[in-house]
């Protein structure tokens, strides 16, 4: 009969390999991870809301791009790269539509509530339209109160 045998190294190297797949697999299924539905759905609205904000008579056909976005399983918050795009005029009777693009960053806990977007960039159409409180660097918070909201 032949016996195999083992070294010591090649059996911690095994324990040690078997024990790294046991750890990696033993993640808890039931956190909350958030989701790609759920982040463009918070984009989708959220880029309503800013041109109903910032364009409520002229704006129209609000877009979004959601570039990327990471959810913080202690706070329960999403975090959401975005570029919210619509048409719109900086007046009713002005005749200077063109298309209003923002890129920024947008933080939503993970029921819609307490949105903060942080803007980083904004296209010619935007700084030439001269739009209060839509600047690089700038936070919009407590003017778009919940994303649930769509009354208005």
């Amino acid at each position: 009969m032949e016996t195999t045998r083992f070294s010591f190294k090649t059996g911690l190297v095994a324990v040690i390999l078997l024990a790294g797949v046991v750890v990696g697999c033993s993640g808890d299924p039931d956190v909350f991870r958030g989701s790609t539905a759920e982040a463009e759905g918070f984009a989708s609205q959220y880029a309503a809301r800013l041109m109903k904000n910032y364009y409520p008579n002229t704006g129209r056909l609000p877009e979004y791009t959601l570039n990327d976005w990471t959810y913080d399983t202690n706070r329960q918050q999403y975090r959401i790269d975005l570029t919210a795009s619509w048409l719109g005029q900086s007046c009713m009777l002005c005749s200077d539509e063109c298309k209003v693009a923002v890129q920024g960053t947008l933080t939503v806990d993970n029921d819609g509530s307490n949105p903060r977007f942080k803007v980083e960039d904004i296209n010619s159409c935007a700084l030439g339209h001269d739009l209060m409180g839509l600047f690089i660097g700038g936070v919009i918070e407590g003017t778009i109160n919940s994303l649930d909201d769509t009354s208005n």
